[in-house]
């Protein structure tokens, strides 16, 4: 028998009532369209998030409460701590929003960390050819722009403060 679960983001297409967005949102959308190519636009909407959200081992098992909150409102009124596919659907929502990208272009994937834990991180196709693995809840464990966590490979056993 073979082992699966129902994801509800990995299916789930961005929200795309831009007039419904918080205004900061949409601002961010509006900075992304401003970018030339969609790696650079990839690179911005990284960092932003990067900067206002972040993952912690530890909350990922003690805030199991905030796993099902689907709101795009909701969720963007958090700081900190997002769960992996919280901040994967933020993403997505921002670029899909921006015309810079389809929700073709963005797949989600599932893999194992530190053995015991599944984390979602994305894959995105650009218009060269390219696809870019994002991890934005492993950039606090020094996961880089363009890998994602798994196995061993989890990052820094410590998060980095102040990222």
């Amino acid at each position: 028998m073979k082992f699966s679960f129902i994801d509800p983001w990995l299916k789930r297409l961005p929200i795309l009532a831009f007039g419904n967005f918080p205004e900061e949102m949409k601002v961010l959308v509006q900075e992304v369209t401003k970018r030339p190519n969609q790696r650079e636009a990839l690179q911005y909407v990284y960092d932003a998030l990067s900067e206002k959200y972040r993952g912690y081992r530890r909350l990922t098992v003690l805030r199991l409460d905030r796993f099902f909150i689907t709101d795009v409102e909701t969720l963007w009124q958090k700081e900190g701590f997002l769960h992996c596919n919280h901040m994967n659907y933020l993403l997505r929502t921002v670029l899909v929003a921006s015309g810079k990208f389809t929700s073709e272009d963005i797949e989600a994937r599932w893999t194992q960390i530190w053995l015991f834990s599944p984390h979602q991180y994305l894959v995105i196709s650009l218009e060269t050819g390219e696809k870019v693995e994002i991890d934005l809840w492993g950039r606090a464990y020094s996961i880089p722009f363009g890998s994602h966590a798994h196995g061993l490979q989890g990052g820094s056993f410590f998060a980095k403060i102040g990222q």
